[in-house]
Parts: structure tokens; C-alpha cells; sequence
């Protein structure tokens, strides 16, 4: 079973989140979110997990801790974590805290 974490860089709070979440999944441009540095991310990532295995270019495993999928749209970034720990699971948060990206978690409909 996974665990999604999403993030995006939202200029303002007037829209509910699972809305700007569902449109940024269609593709839908929402006037409120800003463009991502996408390939500064990636490599953030890269960097920040550069001892795990990666058995394709959008996943990362490592024995013991788990595992976790990235997908990227140029306005949105969702990661799909399975079996990961809460350690490695915050570590992501932070990763994207200095791009503007704040917390969204689809389970609870909650933005962080």
C-alpha cells in the first residue's frame, strides 16, 4: 500500500486544496500555483538520496527503509511512498520546503 505526499507552490489560499490538487492532475492550469524548478528539485533529490537504489529514473529503494516514486508535472510534485519511513518521509517535506512547496495529503484533504 502507498502513502501519496504532494506538493506545489501556491500564491494564495482561495481555493480548497483537493480542488487545486484534482485540476493540477488533469492538467488544468490553476491561476494560483506557480511553476516548479523542476530539474532543481530532481537533483535535490538526487543528491539527498544518492545512496539508494535507483532501479528506474523516478524511483528510489534502499533494504530497510523502504521505497518511493516521484512524478512531476511542471506545477505539481507527488511522491508515492512504500513502506518509507516517517525519518525519510519528512526528509522529502524538507526537500521541498525551499521551493515554496508546502504539504498536501490526499488521504486527509489536508495542506500543511
Amino acid at each position: 500500500m502507498s502513502y501519496s505526499l504532494v506538493f506545489w507552490n501556491q500564491n494564495d489560499d482561495s481555493s480548497a486544496p483537493q480542488t487545486i490538487y484534482e485540476g493540477l492532475q488533469n492538467g488544468d492550469k490553476v491561476p494560483q500555483v506557480e511553476k516548479l524548478p523542476i530539474s532543481q528539485i530532481l537533483q535535490t533529490l538526487e543528491q539527498e538520496f544518492e545512496d539508494w537504489a535507483r532501479p528506474d529514473a523516478d524511483s528510489f529503494e534502499k533494504d530497510g527503509s523502504g521505497a518511493f516514486q516521484v512524478e512531476t508535472t511542471p506545477y505539481l510534485v507527488e511522491f508515492s511512498c512504500y513502506g518509507l519511513a516517517a525519518e525519510d518521509m519528512n526528509k522529502l517535506i524538507d526537500i521541498m520546503l525551499p521551493f515554496g512547496c508546502s504539504l498536501y495529503d490526499p488521504q486527509t484533504n489536508e495542506r500543511f
